[in-house]
């Protein structure tokens, strides 16, 4: 019955992920807590260099929801627009959630491509910035103090974890069972007449694969880490490389990031940050495309989403959730203890 093999799809994409979600945000707060955010802010945006924001990015949250939150603290912190989309696009493409989470779900080769897509997506960034002569300026809110920032580094570090897990487990619970439902109840065939797999040169058809993957990711709901379990489904079903990462970057320009865009930034602003962040990531994944036909990068893929975790060692994994298991109890109790610490990403535009 269909509904049983959905249930236990969901338990394999839920216990392989488990470890890796509680580990990649217990290392992004144990970073985050020794400095204050603010003063983050302003080493960041004196710096204005792009390499600078890409790595102070790596260990930044998963959740792109989070981040753009942040964004609109930063920009009130002297961020200009290029920073801040360099750091998105940073924190949702390359940060060591994202590529560990793409290594656990996917495999070591879509670890590459993933490197590869976001570096193309900053680049492109920079690119359409310019073209689309984007300088825009808005009226900086008061600032906010968050109260966390008043606690020392282990509380901190507490708070970070509890509202990363507060914000993020609905959205990454929703991609698992989206996820769940796509691999058994659509087949192969299908992905099959929606993609073209190209076996030589074939620019329509990587164009085509990219454009694809991006509309897909636009329709997801959930954000970074949600995602990449569809495209783990969409890797083991034969969608071209340049289909698949088109659809994980397309969680920069979800329905959901697009409200938050204009939130925080106004009606005007967030059509153009999501006008931005389509054509950078279609340019991207067709870009990626190209040097993945040209000099035949083509991965190799499972039989099955089945086979690929049946691979892995079962004995380890079970070890890795039972730690991360008890570590993120531990946390997340601490950091619920003080209702002053709990919300660090609460509105701060009113």
């Amino acid at each position: 019955m269909f509904i049983i093999e959905i249930a236990e799809t969901f338990f394999l994409f839920a216990w392989n992920i488990f470890w890796i979600i509680i580990f990649a945000f217990i290392v992004s707060a144990w970073i985050r807590s020794f400095k204050r955010e603010s003063e983050d802010s302003q080493i960041m945006s004196e710096k204005k260099s792009t390499i600078g924001i890409i790595v102070s990015s790596i260990f930044s949250p998963i959740c792109g929801y989070i981040m753009t939150d942040r964004s609109r603290f930063f920009y009130d912190s002297g961020y200009s627009f290029r920073n801040i989309f360099t750091y998105l696009i940073a924190t949702t493409s390359l940060s060591i959630a994202v590529l560990a989470g793409v290594y656990v779900l996917i495999g070591k080769d879509a670890v590459i491509f993933q490197l590869i897509m976001g570096i193309l997506f900053i680049f492109f960034m920079s690119i359409l910035l310019i073209a689309i002569k984007f300088n825009e300026k808005i009226v900086l809110s008061k600032k906010n103090t968050d109260t966390i920032q008043n606690f020392d580094r282990k509380e901190r570090m507490y708070g970070y974890f509890h509202d990363a897990i507060l914000f993020a487990k609905n959205d990454i619970l929703l991609g698992i069972i989206i996820a769940s439902i796509l691999a058994v109840l659509i087949p192969k065939s299908f992905w099959a007449s929606i993609f073209t797999v190209t076996t030589g040169w074939s620019i329509g058809g990587i164009f085509g694969n990219a454009l694809v993957g991006v509309l897909l990711g636009m329709l997801a709901l959930s954000c970074t880490l949600g995602s990449m379990v569809t495209a783990s489904v969409l890797w083991w079903n034969g969608v071209p490389v340049e289909g698949v990462m088109g659809f994980l970057s397309a969680s920069l320009i979800t329905y959901p990031m697009y409200f938050l865009y204009k939130k925080h930034y106004g009606l005007k602003i967030a059509r153009k940050i999501s006008l931005l962040f389509f054509l950078g990531a279609i340019f991207s994944a067709f870009s990626l495309g190209l040097i993945v036909d040209f000099f035949s990068l083509e991965p190799v893929v499972s039989e099955s989403l089945e086979s690929f975790y049946a691979s892995k060692n079962k004995i380890l994994v079970t070890a890795l959730n039972i730690v991360f298991g008890i570590f993120a109890w531990i946390f997340y109790r601490k950091g619920n203890r003080s209702k002053n610490m709990n919300y660090v990403y609460v509105k701060r535009v009113k």
